[in-house]
Parts: structure tokens; C-alpha cells; sequence
């Protein structure tokens, strides 16, 4: 990584097109992680249809027995708690605006 490429690599120089129909390439990065936190937010049936997606087999794992894994695989509802607490948190005092607003 370089000085000019912050965390998630999304170039601080004008290499990236300015196009709005043309989504940015973090955009794509991104994505992928977009669908695992959907798929924790709407519960445990949800992470079963996305299988393999977003819950692995495991090396050696048979077929038969990743199955069963995935029919009784439960989610704890403790990522859409922590969201709801953190949003919360973020709207519990109004906010204040400064003499420049």
C-alpha cells in the first residue's frame, strides 16, 4: 500500500473516472461484503439459501454432512442488535450545528 492508496485501495489521485453512470471501483470491492451483512441482518434462513456463499464446508467436510451443518446451522440475532445499538447511539443527542452552518 502506498501513500497515495488509503485502506480499502481506493485511489486519492484522478485515475478513477468521474462518470456517474460508471460505478466506482470500490463499489465492486465492496459488494461482496454487502451481501454477507444482508444475508446476517435478515437471519439464519437467508445465510442457508446463500450455502457455500457465506457459510463454508470445511476441508473434508462431505457433502451429506455439510448439508446437515446447513439445515440446522442457527444465527444469533446479535449483528442486527449491534447495528440498532450503534444507529442509536448515533441519533441519541441532536446534533450541533457550528457559527459556520
Amino acid at each position: 500500500m502506498t501513500a497515495s492508496t488509503p485502506l480499502l485501495g481506493i485511489p486519492l489521485d484522478n485515475t478513477v473516472s468521474i462518470n456517474p453512470s460508471m460505478p466506482h471501483p470500490a463499489y465492486y470491492r465492496m459488494k461482496p461484503l454487502w451481501v454477507k451483512c444482508r444475508a446476517l441482518l435478515a437471519g439464519s434462513d437467508q445465510v442457508r439459501a446463500l450455502g457455500t456463499d457465506i457459510l463454508p464446508q470445511m476441508e473434508g467436510e462431505s457433502d451429506d454432512a455439510y448439508a446437515v451443518r446447513n439445515v440446522i446451522a442457527a444465527l444469533h440475532p446479535g449483528f442486527a442488535k449491534a447495528i440498532d445499538v450503534t444507529v442509536g447511539l448515533m441519533l441519541a443527542q441532536e446534533p450541533v450545528l457550528g457559527a459556520d452552518c
